[in-house]
Protein backbone atom coordinates (compact mmCIF):
# COMPACT_ATOMS: atom_id res chain seq x y z
CA UNK A 1 0.00 0.00 0.00
CA UNK A 2 1.01 3.44 -1.04
CA UNK A 3 2.50 6.14 1.98
CA UNK A 4 0.17 8.45 1.17
CA UNK A 5 -2.91 6.09 1.87
CA UNK A 6 -0.94 4.73 4.46
CA UNK A 7 -1.15 8.34 6.67
CA UNK A 8 -5.35 9.03 5.05
CA UNK A 9 -6.00 5.74 6.88
CA UNK A 10 -4.23 6.32 10.58
CA UNK A 11 -5.78 10.27 10.04
CA UNK A 12 -8.89 9.29 9.64
CA UNK A 13 -8.42 6.50 12.23
CA UNK A 14 -7.70 8.43 14.69
CA UNK A 15 -10.64 11.17 13.83
CA UNK A 16 -13.36 8.50 14.05
CA UNK A 17 -11.69 7.37 17.56
CA UNK A 18 -11.42 10.96 18.92
CA UNK A 19 -15.35 12.08 17.23
CA UNK A 20 -17.02 10.66 20.14
CA UNK A 21 -15.40 13.26 22.56
CA UNK A 22 -15.70 15.84 20.56
CA UNK A 23 -17.18 18.35 22.66
CA UNK A 24 -17.20 16.21 25.80
CA UNK A 25 -16.59 17.93 29.10
CA UNK A 26 -15.72 16.25 32.41
CA UNK A 27 -18.67 14.33 33.49
CA UNK A 28 -19.85 17.42 36.11
CA UNK A 29 -23.18 18.14 36.94
CA UNK A 30 -23.98 22.07 36.65
CA UNK A 31 -26.94 22.17 38.23
CA UNK A 32 -27.03 23.52 42.04
CA UNK A 33 -27.07 21.35 44.79
CA UNK A 34 -29.47 21.19 47.17
CA UNK A 35 -29.06 23.44 50.42
CA UNK A 36 -30.72 23.80 53.54
CA UNK A 37 -30.57 27.51 55.11
CA UNK A 38 -30.74 28.96 58.58
CA UNK A 39 -29.96 31.50 60.01
CA UNK A 40 -28.73 33.23 56.66
CA UNK A 41 -25.95 29.85 56.98
CA UNK A 42 -25.89 27.94 53.94
CA UNK A 43 -25.27 24.00 54.76
CA UNK A 44 -24.44 22.19 51.51
CA UNK A 45 -24.15 18.24 51.55
CA UNK A 46 -20.83 17.92 50.24
CA UNK A 47 -19.22 21.38 51.15
CA UNK A 48 -16.88 21.62 53.67
CA UNK A 49 -18.60 23.06 56.96
CA UNK A 50 -15.96 24.64 59.18
CA UNK A 51 -17.34 28.14 57.87
CA UNK A 52 -20.87 27.17 58.75
CA UNK A 53 -20.71 25.59 61.87
CA UNK A 54 -18.46 28.80 63.33
CA UNK A 55 -21.65 30.77 61.92
CA UNK A 56 -24.20 28.47 63.88
CA UNK A 57 -22.07 28.00 67.14
CA UNK A 58 -24.39 30.18 68.52
CA UNK A 59 -26.69 27.69 68.41
CA UNK A 60 -25.46 25.76 71.28
CA UNK A 61 -24.99 22.39 69.27
CA UNK A 62 -25.06 18.91 71.30
CA UNK A 63 -22.01 17.32 69.75
CA UNK A 64 -21.41 13.79 69.57
CA UNK A 65 -18.23 11.75 67.76
CA UNK A 66 -17.74 8.26 66.50
CA UNK A 67 -16.07 6.22 64.09
CA UNK A 68 -17.06 6.37 60.65
CA UNK A 69 -19.97 4.66 59.26
CA UNK A 70 -18.92 4.75 56.06
CA UNK A 71 -17.29 1.46 54.79
CA UNK A 72 -14.09 0.93 53.98
CA UNK A 73 -12.80 4.81 55.08
CA UNK A 74 -11.40 5.40 58.17
CA UNK A 75 -12.54 8.53 59.81
CA UNK A 76 -15.24 9.76 62.51
CA UNK A 77 -18.80 11.21 62.05
CA UNK A 78 -19.69 14.24 63.89
CA UNK A 79 -23.18 14.93 64.99
CA UNK A 80 -24.21 18.55 65.65
CA UNK A 81 -27.72 18.52 66.92
CA UNK A 82 -29.39 22.18 67.19
CA UNK A 83 -32.79 23.09 67.64
CA UNK A 84 -34.92 21.81 64.54
CA UNK A 85 -32.33 19.99 62.71
CA UNK A 86 -29.13 18.62 62.86
CA UNK A 87 -26.20 17.98 60.56
CA UNK A 88 -23.44 14.80 60.11
CA UNK A 89 -20.44 15.92 58.84
CA UNK A 90 -17.29 13.25 58.89
CA UNK A 91 -13.94 14.18 59.17
CA UNK A 92 -10.38 12.55 58.44
CA UNK A 93 -9.07 11.73 61.99
CA UNK A 94 -10.10 13.40 65.21
CA UNK A 95 -9.20 17.58 65.14
CA UNK A 96 -9.27 17.77 61.60
CA UNK A 97 -10.32 20.84 60.51
CA UNK A 98 -11.36 19.64 57.04
CA UNK A 99 -15.27 18.01 57.88
CA UNK A 100 -17.43 17.34 55.32
CA UNK A 101 -21.35 17.92 55.33
CA UNK A 102 -22.93 14.66 54.84
CA UNK A 103 -26.46 15.27 55.62
CA UNK A 104 -28.92 17.77 57.49
CA UNK A 105 -32.27 16.38 58.67
CA UNK A 106 -35.05 18.98 59.46
CA UNK A 107 -36.38 17.64 62.78
CA UNK A 108 -39.77 19.35 63.48
CA UNK A 109 -41.68 22.15 62.00
CA UNK A 110 -40.01 25.36 63.54
CA UNK A 111 -37.31 25.14 59.92
CA UNK A 112 -38.32 25.41 56.69
CA UNK A 113 -36.71 24.48 53.49
CA UNK A 114 -35.60 26.98 51.07
CA UNK A 115 -39.01 26.57 49.07
CA UNK A 116 -40.75 27.06 52.57
CA UNK A 117 -41.86 23.12 53.03
CA UNK A 118 -41.99 21.71 56.98
CA UNK A 119 -42.28 18.93 58.83
CA UNK A 120 -46.53 18.52 58.30
CA UNK A 121 -46.67 19.86 54.92
CA UNK A 122 -48.83 18.32 52.44
CA UNK A 123 -46.93 16.23 50.05
CA UNK A 124 -49.05 18.10 47.34
CA UNK A 125 -46.88 21.09 48.75
CA UNK A 126 -43.89 19.60 48.03
CA UNK A 127 -44.49 18.75 44.74
CA UNK A 128 -45.95 22.67 43.96
CA UNK A 129 -42.62 24.07 45.37
CA UNK A 130 -40.06 21.70 43.56
CA UNK A 131 -41.88 20.14 40.53
CA UNK A 132 -41.74 16.39 39.87
CA UNK A 133 -40.15 14.39 42.33
CA UNK A 134 -37.38 11.63 40.85
CA UNK A 135 -38.68 9.17 42.66
CA UNK A 136 -42.40 8.69 44.14
CA UNK A 137 -43.86 6.03 46.30
CA UNK A 138 -46.64 6.91 49.22
CA UNK A 139 -43.77 6.91 51.40
CA UNK A 140 -41.28 9.02 49.58
CA UNK A 141 -40.67 12.15 47.79
CA UNK A 142 -37.38 12.27 46.25
CA UNK A 143 -35.47 15.05 44.09
CA UNK A 144 -31.53 15.17 43.26
CA UNK A 145 -29.91 17.73 42.04
CA UNK A 146 -26.10 18.21 41.45
CA UNK A 147 -24.55 15.65 43.87
CA UNK A 148 -27.60 15.96 46.36
CA UNK A 149 -30.43 14.35 47.17
CA UNK A 150 -33.36 15.94 49.18
CA UNK A 151 -35.98 13.64 50.54
CA UNK A 152 -39.48 14.10 51.95
CA UNK A 153 -40.67 11.05 53.79
CA UNK A 154 -44.77 11.10 53.51
CA UNK A 155 -47.06 9.49 55.99
CA UNK A 156 -51.09 9.94 54.81
CA UNK A 157 -49.93 12.69 52.70
CA UNK A 158 -48.15 14.85 54.74
CA UNK A 159 -44.48 15.27 55.35
CA UNK A 160 -43.18 13.08 58.16
CA UNK A 161 -38.80 13.68 57.54
CA UNK A 162 -37.05 15.90 55.04
CA UNK A 163 -33.51 15.14 54.77
CA UNK A 164 -30.60 16.88 52.81
CA UNK A 165 -27.39 14.21 51.39
CA UNK A 166 -25.27 13.92 49.40
CA UNK A 167 -26.54 11.76 46.07
CA UNK A 168 -25.05 8.12 46.48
Amino acid sequence: MNKRYVRIFVFLAAFLCLLPLWGCEENVSKEEPYSFTVDGVTLTPGAKAKDALAALAGRNPVVSVGKSCLGGVDGEDVNYVYAGFHVQTFRQSEGHPDEEIRWVILDDDSVATDQGITIGAEASAVKAAYGAPATESDSLLLYQRGKTTLRFGVREGRVVSVSFTVAE
